[in-house]
């Protein structure tokens, strides 16, 4: 019998913990039961809250993650320049793809309920 490796190789990126990733996911699970908990049953969500705040464990793990992972990055990188630079090029394009969805379905959504002028005012949802 051989022991597993604690580091293996997922999609072509140097070695990544593999646990950390089981972490990440656990913690992102609690921050989304924490987020949609309004809509699930009181007694399950009652229970859950009176043991356990999955919305700050999740929080708290992620950036206990981060504390052990960004440090680790900036000694694999080699120097802080190119962190930042290789951050950057990671995060931005989706943060923007996100801002744009976001734009685009407020454009959406607004047309959709219309102009309001003071004379005719338009209602097709709560919130126009």
């Amino acid at each position: 019998m051989t022991a597993q490796p604690a580091i293996s190789r997922t999609g072509g990126t140097p070695s990544r913990l593999a646990w950390l990733d089981v972490l990440r996911g656990v913690a992102a699970l609690c921050v989304v039961f924490d987020h949609f908990g309004a809509f699930m049953p009181a007694g399950i969500r009652g229970v859950v809250n009176q043991w356990f705040n999955p919305g700050d464990y999740g929080v708290f793990v992620f950036f206990l993650i981060s504390g052990y992972i960004v440090p680790a990055s900036l000694e694999r990188k080699g120097s802080v320049r190119t962190f930042w630079v290789s951050r950057i090029f990671r995060l931005y394009p989706l943060y923007l793809l996100a801002i744009g969805l976001a734009v685009a379905l407020w454009m959406a959504t607004s047309a959709a309920c219309g102009a309001r002028t003071p004379t005719r005012e338009r209602r097709c949802c709560p919130r126009c």
